[in-house]
């Protein structure tokens, strides 16, 4: 490379932000949906206005193949063209939720994360229209709300990782580097789509500690975890956290 050619930014450079209430909640995304939804996300600058961004074409974010395939960590883009394609056919009908608590119970919020979906076989990418009703939730953010960016999350291969990523960062109180945070079990179970059906002795070996694991491995992450008894059964989580200085961070602001 000569003195004078410019390197260019790495797409996994790009920035995902969204309010703590859509990090903490379900997302209805399966692993391959979420890359697809978040990487059109972050080419969403999160401190313009909504106005900017109410015209559909400003809304309609497109993601090539080889941007999919450097954020899944693949090198087959036979298989990414497959992958975005099935991708695509299911993320018309899905939506985040969460919950509200209100003076006279708890009410459920369901939102749509697209409002169209195009999927281009021939040129390889997939184009995404993010919804009105989630971009509130996306853009012209203040106060708290969490971020980080696209290489954090390069390569995980299990859902939970990427959840549990999330539900920390929007627990970090301005502070990305450390934190901690008590949570009710179902509520855990809830924000990181594990299935009802799951014992506690399931959410540990099949959710916590594979998470907790690859997070130490590709992100630098220290966890560290208790389960928190009423009797004999677990109510409630407790999880403190750090991340080794070395590596980049961006901070929730």
């Amino acid at each position: 490379m000569s003195d004078t050619e410019e390197t260019l930014p790495s797409f996994l450079e790009n920035q995902v932000a969204m309010k703590n209430a859509v990090a903490r909640a379900a997302h209805g995304l399966s692993l391959v949906e979420k890359r697809i939804v978040f990487a059109a996300i972050s080419k969403l600058d999160s401190r313009r206005p909504q106005s900017d961004y109410l015209a559909p074409e400003r809304r309609r974010l497109r993601v090539r193949a080889d941007e999919y395939a450097e954020l899944a960590g693949m090198d087959d883009l036979r298989s990414v063209y497959r992958l975005l394609r099935e991708g695509c056919g299911r993320l018309f009908e899905r939506y985040v939720r969460w919950v509200v608590l209100t003076p006279k119970g708890r009410k459920e919020v369901k939102k749509r994360w697209i409002e169209a979906v195009v999927y281009h076989d021939g040129e390889g990418w997939a184009e995404v229209t993010i919804a009105t009703e989630i971009l509130p939730h996306l853009v012209e953010l203040k106060g708290s709300f969490t971020r980080y960016r696209l290489r954090q999350v390069e390569g995980l291969r299990s859902l939970y990782s990427w959840r549990l990523l999330e539900y920390l960062q929007s627990h970090s109180g301005g502070n990305g580097e450390q934190g901690k945070v008590t949570v009710a079990l179902d509520e855990f179970m809830r924000a990181l789509e594990v299935p009802a059906r799951y014992r506690f002795a399931d959410v540990r070996r099949r959710v916590i500690e594979p998470a907790v694991e690859e997070l130490r491995m590709k992100d630098g992450w220290e966890i560290e975890w208790a389960p928190l008894k009423e009797g004999r059964k677990v109510k409630a989580l407790q999880f403190r956290w750090r991340r080794s200085p070395q590596r980049d961070l961006l901070r929730e602001s």
